[in-house]
């Protein structure tokens, strides 16, 4: 049966672990060298403690703990940004988490991957506490460490919010990996954090955890100032080294953006391909209207599920009354039903469909 110290209040932890290390045949002085490696002295590994016999530094495997990291799985952790929003106050400034990318031997388990951030625990939701923005500036929140499947994180972020997704790769040796891996383990299950919306937030907490498996000349130093924002911190392992010299994160294009945003990118691109492939640029004013009875009329070829591309209209005239109102007519291909062809009129006034005689 394993026992989590760190969950433990310090005077049941020195019992627990007092009664561990006797039945493992340690002496009694034995508790006074471990015991404060937990929180006076702690090392980002047992085989760093190098005052204990090597038996006590290489500890047992924990079954539990290996049945959540899945480290065989794993093929890389991310940093990604969640970009700001005015959706609510809380996300204001952006947020930071953990992506646990698991190994690409199916794409479609892309969205079970685990993600990790430090959440701020509040007994309503922050838009109906009015005392939301003094708790968080004068650091009466307490944030604990949260892990959620990545699917959910994006209906959170993506999906309710609207907020992108921008991806690093944060690259840490192997070693460094495995140390992060019990450091999330120790910290979901015992973890508890004063939060400061400028000082000690989501990203700083981040950064504080992933310092703890670097070594001292290695770890994330961000500029020092009033407020520290999530964006903010990405300087700090922008300019932070890996065990192999290169960069600690490497920025990956690949990011996962808003519906929003992936709309207006879509609007950009549609028109300015739209003369191009319009080839009509009335026709493509006629997509493009206010009006819904013009736009149905534009998009008449619909309705005809052998072709639907904008190839199956033709205008076979182009005219403008007296008035200075734009007429087109169009042919559409025979009704296969009736044997009739139809035709299809727009003007600046709106459009309405007919048929017209076969032939004609």
């Amino acid at each position: 049966m394993s026992v989590d110290l760190l969950s433990l209040t310090p005077e049941a932890a020195q019992a627990s672990l007092g009664e561990w290390l006797g039945q493992h045949g340690e002496p009694p002085y034995r508790l006074r060298q471990v015991f404060p490696r937990l929180w006076q002295r702690p090392v980002r590994r047992w085989a760093e403690a190098t005052d204990l016999p090597a038996s006590l530094r290489a500890p047992p495997p924990c079954a539990a703990y290996e049945a959540w990291a899945q480290r065989p799985r794993i093929e890389r952790i991310e940093i990604v940004l969640a970009t700001p929003s005015t959706l609510s106050m809380a996300s204001m400034f952006g947020h930071v988490f953990l992506r646990l990318v698991q190994r690409p031997e199916d794409e479609s388990l892309a969205l079970e991957d685990r993600t990790v951030a430090f959440l701020v625990e509040n007994a309503v939701p922050v838009e109906e506490d009015p005392l939301y923005a003094w708790k968080g500036i004068a650091g009466r929140f307490e944030a604990t460490l949260v892990e959620r499947s990545l699917l959910e994180t994006y209906r959170t972020y993506v999906v309710a919010e609207g907020r992108d997704l921008r991806r690093f790769r944060l690259n840490v040796s192997p070693e460094e990996t495995d140390a992060l891996l019990e450091r999330l383990w120790s910290l979901e299950h015992a973890g508890r954090f004063r939060y400061r919306f400028f000082a000690s937030n989501c990203a700083t907490l981040m950064v504080d955890l992933i310092n703890s498996v670097l070594p001292p000349d290695r770890q994330v130093r961000y500029p020092e100032a009033l407020a520290t924002t999530p964006a903010g911190t990405l300087e700090g392992y922008a300019g932070a080294a890996a065990a192999d010299g290169g960069p600690l994160v490497t920025f990956i294009p690949d990011t996962i953006l808003s519906f929003e945003h992936q709309a207006r990118a879509a609007a950009a691109v549609r028109h300015r391909l739209a003369p191009r492939e319009s080839g009509d640029t009335y026709l493509w004013r006629a997509i493009e209207s206010t009006d819904p009875d013009r736009r149905a009329g534009a998009h008449y070829q619909e309705f005809t599920p052998h072709k639907r591309t904008a190839a199956c209209l033709r205008a076979t005239s182009c005219r403008a009354d007296r008035s200075g109102i734009r007429h087109a007519n169009f042919q559409l291909p025979l009704d296969r039903r009736s044997g009739r062809g139809r035709h299809l009129h727009l003007s600046d006034r709106g459009c309405n469909a007919g048929f017209c005689a076969k032939g004609g």
